[in-house]
């Protein structure tokens, strides 16, 4: 794995205490004018504490269990404690008692009878698709969990997995474009401690062949070809595993400004193997 998966927490939480501790001590003066200009500095600095928050870890990469499950979500810090936010492109099937719940077990190999064992429950879903969020626990660590679940308690069905990681997601998606070769399997490319960071899930597969390279490319895949499939973009990496899960430093590069694709091409036979839009 790139760098700790677990160092954003203490990292977030500084920030936060940080700028709590700020506003806190801002100082007050006597005259009116001093007064008043204090008091917008400490507003200031406490809707910053509470409202822009700081990414603890995230998700997207779903597996799916009695049921396809699809969408982002996040760990934040904030003034008033720890949040999971679910985002607007969540989506699953309708179903009875279902929960998010956390779990200490590896997102692959959580099942329906072991999805309780250890967990946190963190609430009922509030839809069936759509944005919401949850305050956990006071004194939650999330850094203890592995994986987030979507279970049916009353009828013990795991409704699907996904893996909690480090930093706060960019991109993510699991439709590729093919043109030599078909690709599957969910990616997400993260900002991290360590920089941006691509991971591929356990569910990637494509064609093995050597020398295939991951790009990020400023074409969309309609205009990528197996001879162009490296211009203007940046080689980043040499895919390890055509099957399950890897995960890739992106050196050189702090935003995906610019860039529409990820590509990966197979440069010794100038093919272009797919890619994926960068949404």
């Amino acid at each position: 794995m790139i760098g700790s998966t677990k160092t954003g927490l203490s990292a977030k939480a500084f920030l936060v205490a940080g700028i709590t501790a700020l506003a806190i001590l801002a100082p007050v003066g006597v005259a009116g004018g001093e007064a008043d200009s204090s008091a917008r500095i400490e507003t200031v600095y406490a809707q910053q504490a509470g409202v822009v928050a700081g990414v603890i870890e995230s998700g997207s990469m779903w597996k799916k269990g009695k049921s396809v499950v699809e969408g982002a979500f996040r760990f934040e810090a904030r003034e008033d404690g720890t949040y999971l936010v679910v985002e607007s492109d969540f989506n699953t099937k309708k179903g009875p008692d279902l929960k998010f719940v956390l779990s200490p077990i590896d997102y692959t190999s959580v099942k329906a009878k072991t999805a309780l064992k250890g967990r946190l429950i963190v609430g009922k879903l509030k839809a069936f698709a759509g944005s919401q969020e949850f305050r956990l626990p006071t004194g939650t660590d999330v850094s203890k969990y592995k994986s987030l679940l979507v279970h049916c308690e009353a009828k013990t069905k795991l409704w699907g997995s996904a893996p909690i990681n480090a930093g706060e997601l960019i991109a993510h998606g699991s439709s590729w474009t093919k043109k030599s070769s078909k690709i599957t399997g969910h990616w997400e490319i993260a900002r991290t401690d360590a920089g941006l960071v691509l991971r591929l899930g356990s569910d990637f597969k494509t064609k093995k062949m050597p020398d295939l390279l991951l790009i990020l490319s400023p074409m969309d895949m309609k205009q990528v070809t197996g001879k162009n499939a490296a211009a203007g973009g940046v080689e980043f990496a040499t895919l390890s595993n055509t099957k399950g899960q890897s995960e890739y430093l992106i050196k050189g590069v702090d935003s995906l400004d610019g860039f529409k694709s990820l590509v990966i091409h197979c440069e010794e036979y100038a093919k272009c193997w797919g890619g994926a839009a960068l949404e």
